[in-house]
């Protein structure tokens, strides 16, 4: 078998590998598809009933796992739109403000980049790069195309009160 060149079956000697990530990613799905589509879940709300779905696992579930699954927006639980999330994330929190969780999961987004970038950009105006990435991956690895030359053909630049950079509709 060894030389064959086939691939050995998973089940095979009866033990399966689980990535613990990837289960705790799915199960966020399950989360926000429950709550109905638009309504979103406060932060805190949210990790715990999230980590409540993960009993008996050393997993807990973090924050970054919802890189492409839900968008953060601190201080208003009704819309995206404002978006600058990342720049105002640490002064809602310490203001006693409340983050709020949108589900908008990347692979439900069209691969068309034109698109993609217009269902984005009409859901949250601001996108930080690290907010952004995962939302254009697919479309780098579908269309072999680098981030510089997506970003650069279908988004603009703008600075944030901060000095740090914005992506927004060109």
């Amino acid at each position: 078998c060894g030389d064959s060149g086939e691939e050995k079956d998973p089940l095979e000697g009866g033990r399966v590998k689980i990535d613990p990530n990837k289960v705790a990613i799915f199960l966020s799905h399950q989360l926000f598809q429950k709550r109905g589509d638009g309504n979103p879940w406060e932060e805190k709300e949210f990790l715990s009933e999230w980590k409540n779905l993960l009993p008996g696992t050393a997993l807990e579930p973090n924050i970054s796992l919802l890189k492409g699954v839900a968008l953060r927006n601190p201080g208003d639980a009704s819309t995206t739109t404002s978006g600058m999330a990342s720049t105002k994330g640490k002064e809602s929190q310490e203001g006693g403000e409340h983050t709020y969780l949108h589900y908008f999961p990347q692979f439900l987004l069209p691969l068309d980049p034109a698109r993609r970038f217009e269902a984005m950009f009409k859901k949250r105006e601001h996108w930080t790069e690290e907010e952004i990435e995962p939302y254009i991956l697919p479309l780098m690895e579908e269309k072999g195309v680098s981030k510089g030359e997506l970003l650069m053909r279908y988004a603009a630049t703008e600075k944030g009160q901060q000095g740090e950079t914005h992506y927004v509709k060109r």
